[in-house]
């Protein structure tokens, strides 16, 4: 609940329009072996998440990558591995921020510009 009403808070800002792209999603990272780390990136950058499976003798692990859009190529991509828990809290996370946004847009009497 918390994050949906930081996520409100940013979209009606009066610079909503900058920083909603600049979202940033933050998760847990864990590779097959077990390693932990974090993460965050702006929630426009994830392209897609997918099954992966792990080398041995982590077979038995059972992994998601995240897909996001390289900083550094655009025919690249990042890969972040995750949990199947870890992955589904964000698409629940980026399916409110949609949702939040989708709403903003549905109720205000603003004229939207794109160039």
């Amino acid at each position: 609940m918390l994050r949906a009403f930081v996520i409100l808070a940013l979209l009606l800002s009066p610079i909503s329009s900058s920083l909603a792209d600049d979202y940033l999603l933050t998760f847990q990272t864990t590779d097959c072996n077990g390693d932990t780390g974090f993460a965050s990136i702006e929630v426009g950058k994830v392209y897609k998440v997918q099954a992966m499976q792990c080398d041995p003798p982590h077979q038995a692990e059972i992994r998601k990558q995240v897909l996001t859009g390289s900083r550094t190529d655009i025919t690249e991509y990042d890969v972040f591995t995750v949990t199947q828990e870890e992955a589904e809290r964000i698409r629940m996370e980026i399916k409110e921020y949609m949702r939040i946004r989708r709403e903003l847009l549905e109720k205000s009497d603003g004229v939207i510009i794109t160039h």
